[in-house]
């Protein structure tokens, strides 16, 4: 994961916390204490800045926030009683998002939804799969976001897959998935990664067909599908997607990233060379603009 934060530096989430400083060009490491194990090769970590400018670090089922004073990681404990209760044992942090009033949110991979008020244990909240048709559609989160009207879209890779609006002030789910028969469906049941732009539109990248864009006042998925007989995005494996001061969209795959105008509707590729190993990644699985239009992945 890597954010900017309202100081212009930039901040990246392994099993440490890293800072890039923009005024010295320097890279800082925070280690936890004791340190966190890594756990598999893939990185499970997720940074955060919430709107009182905290600074949250999450990896495995730890939750940090990090002190700026000391600058120092301190465990926040968000849940009084044993993490192992929470879910399996494998469980993780996938995200977090911030809510309108100040609420947080952890989205995790088998552990469903998790959710807190600052400096209020007894606030906190788990939603997981049941059997009531209004209840989360699975347990195993890929992504999710809040758009610019307060609603959460949750995404889903495994399982059921799809995408659940979330309704934030009846705590109910609403389940949207690949329908065949429905051209304005979603274009996959697996959705890996989902985005709000400045103009209120919500981004999903999917595990195999593109990614699609909804209007949510519309709610009609939009498709977007690499073509080699004409202008599209380089790949159908959708990893993430940021945004530049001109509305521009940067679509991150497995092999590079596009740069989108959604107003001519062109492509423009960045890819890996084939012949230059210098050049591979193993896909831009997150991407970040810094202040100065830096592209940070």
């Amino acid at each position: 994961d890597i954010i900017a934060d309202h100081e212009g530096n930039i901040w990246a989430a392994t099993n440490s916390l890293l800072r890039h400083d923009y005024k010295s060009d320097r890279f800082t490491r925070y280690t936890p204490h004791p340190p966190q194990p890594e756990h598999t090769d893939y990185i499970y970590g997720f940074v955060y800045e919430d709107q009182e400018n905290r600074l949250w670090f999450g990896y495995w089922q730890t939750l940090y926030l990090f002190d700026r004073e000391t600058q120092k990681l301190i465990e926040y404990p968000f849940y009084k009683g044993k993490k192992s209760d929470l879910g399996s044992e494998n469980w993780h942090f996938i995200k977090m998002v911030q809510d309108e009033e100040g609420r947080l949110w952890i989205a995790t991979n088998m552990a469903g939804l998790l959710s807190f008020q600052y400096n209020n244990p007894a606030s906190f909240e788990q939603y997981r799969f049941n059997r009531n048709k209004s209840s989360i559609a699975d347990d195993r989160i890929s992504d999710m976001c809040i758009d610019g009207q307060n609603r959460f879209w949750i995404t889903f890779k495994d399982g059921i897959g799809g995408v659940d609006l979330f309704d934030l002030p009846k705590r109910k789910f609403a389940h949207h998935s690949h329908d065949p028969n429905d051209l304005y469906s979603l274009s996959d049941i697996s959705v890996r990664s989902v985005y709000n732009d400045r103009s209120g539109n919500v981004w999903f990248g999917t595990q195999s067909s593109g990614f699609n864009i909804i209007d949510p006042n519309r709610f009609k998925f939009g498709h977007f599908r690499h073509d080699e007989n004409r202008n599209s995005v380089s790949h159908d494996v959708i990893h993430s997607f940021a945004e530049d001061r001109n509305g521009k969209v940067l679509i991150g795959h497995w092999f590079g990233f596009d740069y989108y105008d959604p107003e001519t509707n062109q492509f423009k590729q960045y890819l890996t060379e084939k012949n230059d190993p210098a050049s591979h990644l193993p896909g831009a699985q997150t991407m970040c603009l810094d202040q100065i239009g830096n592209l940070w992945i």
